[in-house]
């Protein structure tokens, strides 16, 4: 039977402690076999083979974990049970590892450490019920918790399995287990670098789960949040903005925020930011704040609150990119670029007319910055593609800012792989959802030949950001009626072809017009 070996060489496996060199390296032979039969094994084939005794794997997770293990007897034992991890169903991985788990994510070996948090997810996402038995295990639960505090690695992965656990609130609430997680976190909250990540930990399984956000803001390190939002240390404070602008995406978080008047508060700070010491610092961040807030509500937020908008325009006034790049975050949704385009004469004359001057600036960066931040204004989400209003609106910025096809093909011919594709961004934007501008640019010398052509494009980035523009305005409807059914198969068999197929390219590409 294929794959039987597999399970006679695990119960071959001799110990590590008391054993002589002869018997050492029998046990490398069988681990380096058993390596060998799984590599060439599919993983339905495996999941036959160990599903009946998958007990049998905890024998490698007890050599991996043995102090008197080699390292290349460590990494060969990873490499079986990654193998095994990915072929497994939950209920199995839970039967062959559950009783080692804790002590794995213990590791001082990030690797090991990783296999195991890798184990626990697929646990959580293959297995049944039963397999959730793993929330009433505290020592597992109080392992992953502690992962929180080892490299960067480690902890965003072990993040990842704690929001999946307490995202469930039914079976954290069953295994009553909420106060048990607060209390381990706690242990960590005295470094502030942890602090952030916990924090941000929470926020994330708060905007996932209403359920889960009632249980967590009732903890004492959730008002702890709010606390340091007016800190009189600057950076914690500017931390925790980011934290609570993330927490502001959901509606239960906006309402929070709502009830414990951060808003206003933060409001009064930014009315009264010059006067702070640390304003240089401060003014950034309560703008990335309410932008980050704006991309979500910005009626609310731009109603209650006109003066982060006054603060903007005065900001923008002043020649300041990070102002713009907020108005053209906001920009991104349809709520936002009605609201602000009730601003018309101050949007035109002094967010336009600064994007336009990035885009047309010598200065490399910051024509990168410019066609940038032209393409998030005129971003359009899917369900405001065919709104004329939208349109409208659009068409009358771009008539303002100042860019034409002669302009962006003149970007795109440069040899400056972050102006192409910031310049493919743009167009990517743009061209598909509104007649009007396709309208002109089918109508400019060299449109056509630059989209069609394969030559124009070198470079990975700028390669995939071309191929992007073209399979856009291979869905597009409106661009198959303004360019034709000719130019509509040639676009079709460019994506066909993928992005960097070159085949025999002609010195131009002539396309007649229908």
């Amino acid at each position: 039977m294929i794959g039987a070996p597999i399970v006679s060489l695990l119960n071959d496996l001799p110990g590590l402690d008391n054993v002589s060199n002869e018997q050492r390296e029998d046990g490398v032979d069988k681990l380096t076999s058993i390596k060998s039969a799984l590599h060439v094994m599919k993983n339905n084939e495996i999941k036959r083979q160990l599903d009946k005794c998958p007990e049998k794997l905890n024998i490698i997770l007890n050599y991996l974990l043995s102090p008197a293990a080699t390292r290349e007897e460590v990494d060969v034992c990873i490499d079986i049970l990654s193998t095994c991890v990915e072929a497994l169903d939950g209920n199995s991985l839970c039967l062959a590892f559950k009783g080692s788990l804790s002590s794995g994510l213990l590791s001082e070996n990030d690797d090991v450490t990783l296999l195991c948090i890798k184990t626990i997810s697929n646990i959580l996402s293959r297995g049944t019920r039963e397999s959730f038995t793993l929330f009433a295990e505290k020592e597992i639960l109080s392992a992953i918790v502690g992962c929180i505090v080892r490299p960067l690695e480690v902890a965003n992965k072990s993040a990842k399995v704690l929001i999946v656990m307490l995202t469930n609130h039914e079976m954290m609430t069953s295994a009553n287990m909420w106060n048990f997680v607060a209390n381990e976190l706690s242990k960590f909250l005295q470094d502030d670098v942890i602090k952030i990540r916990i924090q941000e930990l929470l926020v994330e399984c708060c905007c996932q789960s209403e359920a889960s956000f009632r249980a967590i803001s009732s903890w004492e390190m959730f008002d702890e949040i709010i606390a340091d939002s007016v800190s009189d240390d600057i950076l914690v404070q500017l931390n925790t903005f980011m934290v609570l602008s993330s927490l502001a995406s959901c509606e239960h978080g906006f309402e929070y925020l709502q009830q414990k008047n951060i808003f206003k508060k933060f409001s009064e700070l930014l009315v009264n930011v010059d006067s702070h010491p640390f304003s240089n610092l401060l003014l950034p961040g309560l703008l990335k704040f309410f932008g980050g807030v704006c991309q979500h509500k910005p009626d609310q937020v731009l109603s209650q609150h006109p003066e982060f908008l006054t603060k903007l325009f005065t900001q923008m006034t002043l020649g300041d990119t990070l102002s713009l790049e907020t108005v053209a975050f906001i920009a991104r949704g349809a709520n936002g670029k009605r609201i602000l385009n009730s601003e018309k004469e101050k949007f035109i004359s002094i967010c336009l007319h600064l994007a336009g001057s990035l885009c047309h600036s010598t200065d490399t960066n910051q024509r990168v910055n410019g066609l940038l931040v032209a393409a998030d204004l005129f971003h359009v989400e899917p369900d405001s593609s065919d709104n004329n209003e939208i349109s409208s609106i659009l068409k009358e910025w771009w008539m303002n800012l100042g860019l034409t096809w002669n302009y962006l093909l003149e970007q795109l011919h440069k040899p400056f792989e972050d102006v192409q594709i910031a310049t493919h961004n743009l167009l990517a934007n743009l061209l598909p959802y509104h007649d009007w501008v396709l309208q002109s640019f089918n109508n400019s010398a060299g449109f056509i030949e630059y989209l069609l052509g394969r030559q124009s494009a070198i470079g990975r980035g700028v390669c995939l950001s071309k191929y992007e523009l073209v399979c856009r305005l291979s869905d597009s409807s409106k661009a198959r009626e303004v360019l034709g059914d000719r130019v509509y198969v040639k676009l079709q068999a460019y994506r066909a072809n993928g992005p960097y197929y070159a085949g025999v390219q002609d010195p131009q590409v002539a396309v007649e017009r229908d």
